[in-house]
């Protein structure tokens, strides 16, 4: 899983694809909350008929993991009854937005596009509202070897509910919550795992500098 879920942006590309091509009634209700949610926006829609699409570049009054982004934006599809096939499709399509780049060229193609709806200041403006653009190199490499935990923590302080334990029961009911309910992050398909995965998620969260791990006997030390 990537970092950036760990992370809030309020600058954020969205591609609505629907088995039959999206309609009057889902542009509605997705023009409805994004007007709602954001302070600009540009909507678009590409081609016709059963290859009409949405693109939509976002610039929201507030700031969110994109985790958080990807949940909510799908609770307002669920109630146009789109299928799983179409709601997975919708959440490979939420993006991190870091520049112009989209709305210069991704939404200015020649492609029966039609502009929806736009609210947008000057361009030289939007700038201030990007996050830089992820690094590579050594330092990254180093962060990345955590990753998996770091973004779990994240989530973790992000849905908890108050004053809740840190403990491996918890934990594995929280990973539950992010995998099946949530859906923020990718199932993990052997349940000795989700267990495992409780187990270093609570030693990392509460920083363990010390093993809790019982040797068997023909391992310990004479």
């Amino acid at each position: 899983m990537s970092t950036d879920t760990a992370q809030k942006f309020s600058t954020y590309a969205i591609t609505l694809r629907t088995r039959n091509g999206v309609d009057a009634v889902i542009i509605s209700t997705a023009l409805e909350w994004i007007k709602k949610r954001c302070e600009y926006f540009h909507v678009v829609t590409e081609k016709t008929g059963s290859a009409c699409h949405i693109h939509a570049a976002l610039y929201l009054k507030t700031t969110v993991t994109k985790c958080h982004m990807t949940t909510i934006w799908l609770r307002v599809l669920k109630k146009l009854d789109l299928d799983s096939d179409e709601l997975k499709v919708a959440r490979k399509g939420v993006k991190i937005l870091y520049s112009n780049d989209f709305i210069d060229n991704y939404l200015n193609k020649d492609d029966d596009t039609v502009v929806i709806e736009s609210q947008l200041p000057e361009k030289a403006s939007l700038i201030q509202y990007y996050p830089p653009k992820p690094t590579s190199g050594s330092a990254t490499r180093k962060r990345n070897c955590s990753a998996y935990y770091v973004e779990l923590e994240a989530l973790w302080h992000q849905y908890k509910r108050p004053l809740l334990e840190v403990n491996t029961e918890n934990a594995r009911h929280f990973l539950f919550n992010m995998m099946y309910n949530e859906r923020c992050i990718n199932i993990i398909k052997d349940d000795r795992t989700i267990i495992q995965t409780a187990r270093h998620l609570t030693r990392f969260i509460n920083k363990t500098d010390y093993s809790t791990i019982e040797l068997a006997p023909f391992e310990k030390e004479e």
